[in-house]
């Protein structure tokens, strides 16, 4: 059992992305803007909701009186803690990241393409880490008939461990393929272990779709989107138990990736989310403490 502590992704630390953030002109306090006009500022868009909308700053219109935030730039929805809207390209998506902390760990979710290749480079420009990640799935094959027509499956995530990643290093990572190319979601951390996966963990899922019947019974039902959800069960040391709860607590607000293990992503045991309200239970007893781990993924679509 472990997650992955994520870090903050600053514009400092993004040195140069192959996706123009040009979704829509940047904002002017000169400019007069009517409804529905949409600008970018601080790498977000941003949509007037009144006519006539001069000189007001978009990020200190705190009630929404004249600007809206519909979300990240295209470029930044790869680190706005969704999974959607995606990050679009109909060429190779390559972000590179200059590190203001240590990282082991970089997974990315909601992926299209064929391969992932992730370079590390010091900070002298010599290259330390250069390998390259197909997104073919490894699912078993089961007879004749998946052999010969089993759609062929690419793989939506993945997660890289024990990455090089130190202060002032450059992390280079290139989204390749054909066809359209995607990311929902980057994250570059730490893996910290938090004890050994036990069975009885459960996966499930919070469907936030309506689905009402009228006054003749039938159905009315409007699809949205569902969050993954896993109840992670795990031993540890009674020594260790400080250790983990502070650990938890330090993430209880931030976006992190579970895990139950290596060779567990098949389970559905491996989710991008945040740790659910009193979502940690450790009975402490000697020597070993049998814990409980609730956690509730980004939604998707």
């Amino acid at each position: 059992m472990r997650l992955i502590e994520s870090i903050d992704i600053t514009p400092g630390m993004l040195t140069s992305s192959s996706i123009a953030e040009d979704d829509h002109p940047a904002w002017s306090s000169a400019t007069s803007y009517g409804l529905g006009a949409r600008v970018i500022k601080a790498h977000r868009v941003w949509e007037s909701v009144q006519a006539s909308n001069l000189n007001h700053d978009p990020e200190s219109d705190a009630s929404s009186t004249w600007w809206v935030d519909v979300g990240a730039t295209n470029r930044w929805r790869a680190f706005d803690s969704q999974l959607a809207p995606a990050v679009s390209a109909s060429t190779d998506i390559v972000y590179v990241i200059t590190l203001n902390k240590r990282i082991d760990a970089i997974a990315m979710f909601g992926l299209i393409g064929s391969s992932v290749r992730l370079r590390v480079l010091d900070g002298a420009s010599a290259v330390q880490y250069d390998q390259t990640f197909e997104l073919a799935s490894a699912r078993q094959i089961n007879g004749w008939w998946d052999w010969f027509f089993a759609p062929f499956e690419l793989v939506p995530s993945l997660i890289i461990n024990n990455v090089p990643g130190y202060l002032g290093w450059r992390v280079e990572i290139t989204i390749g393929g054909s066809g359209s190319r995607a990311v929902g979601e980057i994250l570059l951390g730490r893996r910290i272990e938090l004890g050994t996966s036990l069975v009885g963990t459960k996966v499930g899922f919070r469907d936030f779709s309506v689905k009402e019947r009228d006054q003749w019974g039938g159905w009315q039902i409007v699809k949205r989107g569902y969050s993954r959800t896993v109840d992670y069960q795990f031993s540890l040391p009674q020594s260790d138990v400080d250790r983990v709860f502070r650990t938890i607590l330090r993430n209880r607000a931030r976006m992190c990736v579970f895990s139950a293990g290596d060779d567990t992503d098949e389970f559905g045991l491996t989710v991008l989310g945040f740790v659910n309200d009193d979502g940690l239970s450790i009975p402490v007893t000697s020597p070993t403490c049998f814990a409980s781990l609730s956690v509730e993924g980004l939604t998707e679509e």
